[in-house]
């Protein structure tokens, strides 16, 4: 299998490796990453020397009022060229397209390398340079980005792409920096035909990158079903998310109108000031200086600032900016030349750091089903057409004859206008932002793990101050208290008084998590009104829990007045807990007589709330007594109420009992609760369980479901590490457990103690379990058989080819983006073979693994013979007989699922097999019940006398199926019963039956 990426030189591990770290790579990206940087910074130093050469020549003989032309034209080359690129796409391989058009993007640039005379040419060579030159903007743009969508994964891209959109920033340095020497050596006319040999060299390093990461580019043109159209494509956004939609999209549409207005005001300002010859070096200069200062920006200060300011402070400075400086430049109080190139220099230098790097997140509220159509939209429909009306704006502006005298003031007017709207805009956005990112919240079309938290804390504040409605206010409270519980505290406790009663106890919890002694006085208000108020009796026991336990030295004296027995049970049970837990001698005697009568009481309510308090004491005492009668209670609410408490107070000697809970539906969410809260000291006991094979599947599923829940980095590392030792479906419990983990803490756990190359280890054992499954379905559909057995067998093989599938699927969502992987999975269920062509088309743009043809034919609808030779480079094909197929099957009974080894069993008999001693006796040691009544069905059949020796070992079997079998076998062999038989609730235990004797086993002939 081709390795990803090459190997660190020995003795360079260590400091590579740190250098990677700052950068925020792993070494599996590191090649594709900073080939792509190569790339995109090739590239860009030669389109940069184009456009600051073409300016230079454009400015000299048309002069800055073509421009509006330029603008219009390239509005329509910029969606032609988009159409273009698909179609393109639909007719050749992505990456023949991908390099064909990063060439094509340089030959037009070397033809034009003619004396540059608009005698010789009859004037259209600059200008349509000029035209070429927003051609390749579009080209190299979609280049970049559609190709590090498929070097990288949706996760890895979020670590690479600020490297490699930082190419752009150092060609800016390099291109200013060695443009005016260039011209001073070679003249304009060579420096474009050199930037010609740039964008080829960019081009080389993209068939470099396409042909040693082949796997990651199909082979097959997109494909486009003509028939009917899905209904969920594309869906009607309405309400809130319209009109969040139209803001995002103004707010980009006026970004690309400002920077065409400044960019022609600038333009202008060079032509009447400076020389033609002076031009391209002044370009070459303020590119390089701003290239800098956006690098250093972008490095050291963006990602700070966003965390640090927020994302709608900060998207406020570019607006803010343009108009203070067109302000200041209409007054005169800046002149302007000055006042232009400024204005070009915030605007350029805000652009590629600031609003590069908040652009994303705007999107980020919007589902995700409609979050890509947005963005497309804005890119391919709404910059163009923007463009192209601005262009035809200075046309007129240009035209009006009272625009002649000052055009200039006309287009400051024009500028600080836009920029005030721009304004206005961002503020609209910044109210509606948090509303939007509720709202898809609530309708699980967003993940919060996407969400920029630090980003938009503040804004969820303003948001909260703002609201007038309960139920908003109440999405806002509960997104805080989900995306930032440590500081949810001091935002919430000052509007303690002011939230309805379900919030004001969700909230003391959550503060209690992180007690701080400055919100007591709010806290001690909220107990005051309780008090006066006498309703909320679970928020004043939340409220005397908080003052009392970030107070611990408090005098409790005062909580001797809710011991009574006319107070409800939940403030009397809260009260003295907080007694026993720091209460002095007989205080703590007084609470333990309170806790007794309650725990003794006969309503059900009592009780239930005098466990509650054990779990909130930390020295039981004589209560101790009281916890094994109540975990035998009548009631369902008690038993789980002190299954909590014994985990809060770590009363180890009652473990056991969590773990029985697991085995009763009624207990079982209450176990696990009280499992996960002893975190990482539950782990032992869990794993014990979840690793014994003698344990039913479906309770040792919730171990490992527990096991995830806990979430630690230990309890993650335990589910880790496993995967590389199980199989079957204890393989794709822990996949399953691990990918539905919150904030994807799982698929990170799998990445970094794996890696790409050990989930790719993994994927290829499945590959080699399914090439044992197909030579089975193959050897027995060349067999002529009739037997009933024969066909169980066939079936269960099938039922084991879905099983793994089903576990590449969930592998591969540890690679890939998991709905599009999901997505696929549910269109290859599909009878249908429109939804087949879909899922495997959707598989073939997102894999980028080298087996990625092999995975393709598997899914497909092709036989068992083309799927083997599929894998013939994993496990080569022999064909075998029956006989000695289902001995191979046997051997694989570590990894193929139980009911396939028994149906082998059954097969075995019946067709009169010999297997060894090894595998009959292996057979009855099997943890699964129908396992071992298969291998005495074959053991009856082979050899009697083994038998009588084993069936007395066996009377005991767990399994009543295989019981009553053995009841039945002593009777036709006159064996009459030894022991008494177990009652079926008897926990199960390993099978041992006598060792094989050679001299025992007479197989059939």
């Amino acid at each position: 299998m081709k390795q990803v990426g090459k190997p660190l030189p020995k003795g360079k591990t260590g400091s590579t490796a740190g250098w990677l770290r700052w950068l925020n790579l792993r070494p599996e990206e590191s090649e594709r990453t900073f080939l792509m940087f190569a790339f995109y910074t090739l590239s860009s130093v030669g389109i940069l020397w184009l456009e600051v050469s073409v300016a230079a020549l454009f400015l000299g003989e048309y002069g800055a009022a073509s421009l509006p032309w330029i603008y219009i034209a390239s509005a329509v080359i910029g969606t032609g060229f988009g159409v273009c690129y698909a179609w393109l796409q639909r007719l050749l391989p992505l990456r023949r397209v991908i390099v064909g058009t990063a060439v094509l993007m340089a030959l037009p640039l070397l033809l034009l390398r003619l004396p540059l005379n608009p005698a010789f040419l009859g004037g259209y060579t600059v200008f349509l340079m000029r035209l070429w030159l927003e051609a390749i903007y579009v080209i190299n743009e979609l280049n970049t980005s559609i190709t590090a969508n498929q070097l990288f994964t949706i996760r890895e891209i979020k670590r690479t792409y600020p490297l490699i959109s930082s190419g752009i920033l150092a060609a800016d340095v390099l291109s200013g920096l060695s443009l005016p020497v260039l011209r001073q050596w070679i003249g304009l006319p060579n420096v474009i035909a050199l930037a010609g040999v740039m964008l080829l060299g960019g081009a080389a390093v993209l068939l470099y990158l396409t042909q040693i990461y082949h796997p990651f580019f199909p082979d097959g043109v997109q494909r486009h079903s003509p028939d009917k159209p899905n209904p969920f494509a594309k869906r009607t956004l309405q309400g809130r998310l319209r009109r969040y939609t139209l803001l995002v999209v103004g707010f980009f549409v006026l970004l690309q109108v400002l920077a065409l207005l400044l960019d022609f005001q600038y333009l202008s300002q060079l032509e009447q000031t400076i020389s033609a010859d002076a031009i391209a070096d002044f370009l070459a200069l303020f590119s390089a200086s701003l290239g800098i200062v956006e690098l250093l920006i972008q490095w050291f200060i963006s990602g700070r600032a966003i965390e640090r300011v927020g994302v709608f402070r900060l998207a406020l400075l570019p607006p803010a900016s343009t108009l203070l400086l067109s302000s200041l430049t209409l007054t005169g109080l800046v002149t302007l030349f000055l006042g232009t190139s400024a204005l070009k220099f915030i605007d350029e230098l805000l652009r590629y750091t600031v609003i590069a790097s908040i652009a994303p997140i705007l999107f980020q509220p919007l589902p995700e089903s409609e979050r890509t159509a947005v963005q497309s939209d804005v890119r391919g429909i709404a910059e163009p057409v923007s463009t192209g009306l601005t262009g035809l704006a200075l046309l007129l502006v240009l035209w009006l004859p009272a625009s002649a005298h000052r055009p200039a003031s006309v287009f400051l007017v024009v500028t600080a206008t836009l920029a005030l709207l721009w304004l206005l805009i961002v503020k609209q956005l910044q109210a509606q932002y948090v509303e939007v990112l509720v709202l898809s919240a609530d309708q699980g079309q967003l993940s919060l793990s996407q969400v920029d938290v630090q980003g938009f804390r503040r804004e969820i504040e303003d948001a909260i101050t703002r609201s007038d409605q309960a139920v908003d206010r109440e999405a806002y409270i509960e997104l805080l208290i989900r995306t930032d519980p440590k500081r949810a505290g001091e935002r919430l406790a000052p509007r303690l008084l002011t939230l309805p009663p379900a919030l004001q106890r969700q909230s003391l919890e959550v503060m209690l998590h992180h007690p701080q002694p400055a919100y007591l006085d709010a806290v001690q208000a909220l107990v005051q009104q309780l008090q006066e108020s006498g309703t909320a009796p679970e928020v004043l026991a939340a409220a005397l829990r908080y003052s009392y336990l970030t107070q611990p030295e408090r005098d409790l004296t005062a909580l001797r007045s809710y011991l009574k027995p006319a107070i409800h049970p939940v403030v009397r049970s809260t009260a003295a807990a907080l007694m026993l837990r720091c209460g002095t001698a007989y205080q703590k005697a007084e609470a333990t007589n309170v806790l007794r009568r309650m725990l003794t009481h006969p309503q059900e309510g009592e009780r239930v709330m005098g466990c509650r308090a054990l779990g909130e004491a930390d020295y039981l005492q004589a209560l101790r007594l009281y916890v094994q009668p109540l975990l035998r209670d009548s009631s369902v609410r008690v038993r789980c109420a002190v299954l909590e408490a014994i985990a809060a107070t770590h009363l180890e000697e009652h473990y056991p009992s969590l773990l029985r809970g697991l085995y009763y539906k009624t207990t079982r969410a209450a176990a696990q609760r009280a499992l996960v809260r002893l975190e990482n000291e539950a782990l032992p006991l869990l794993l014990t369980l979840a690793e014994n094979l003698y344990q039913p599947e479906g309770i040792r599923s919730h171990a490992w479901s527990t096991i995830g829940q806990i979430g630690t980095p230990e309890a993650i590392e335990v589910l880790v590490t496993r995967l590389l030792t199980t199989w079957g479906n204890n393989r794709r419990m822990l996949l399953r457990v691990l990918l539905k983990l919150p904030q994807e803490a799982g698929i990170d756990g799998v990445a970094d103690h794996l890696g790409r190359r050990g989930i790719e280890t993994l994927m290829t054992q499945e590959f080699q379990f399914l090439a044992h499954v197909y030579a089975g379905l193959q050897d027995l559909g060349d067999e002529p058989i009739r037997l009933a057995a024969a066909d169980l067998l066939r079936r269960a093989l099938q039922g084991a080819e879905t099983d793994a599938i089903e576990r590449l699927f969930l592998l591969m969502q540890f690679l890939y983006d998991p709905p599009k992987i999901r997505a696929a999975a549910f269109n290859l269920k599909s009878a249908s073979p429109e939804n087949r062509a879909r899922g495997l088309e959707i598989l073939d743009n997102t894999l980028d693994l080298a087996q990625k043809r092999a995975v393709l034919i598997l899914l497909d609808t092709v036989s068992s013979a083309e799927k083997l030779q599929a894998l013939s480079g994993f496990v080569p094909y022999h064909p075998l007989s029956l006989h000695r197929r289902l001995h191979s099957l046997i051997e694989l009974r570590h990894f193929l699922p139980d009911w396939v080894i028994a149906c082998c069993f059954h097969l075995a008999r019946q067709t009169r097999c010999r297997l060894t001693l090894e595998q009959t006796f292996a057979g009855l040691r099997s943890p699964t019940g129908y396992v071992r009544e298969a291998a005495l069905a074959y053991l009856q059949a082979a050899s009697p006398s083994s038998l009588r020796r084993v069936l007395p070992t066996l009377e005991a079997d767990p399994d009543p199926l295989v019981r009553t079998q053995v009841h039945h076998l002593m009777a036709a062999l006159g064996l009459e019963p030894s022991t008494a038989l177990p009652s079926p609730s008897r926990p199960r235990t390993k099978i041992v039956p006598p060792e094989p004797d050679s001299t025992d086993l007479e197989l059939i002939e």
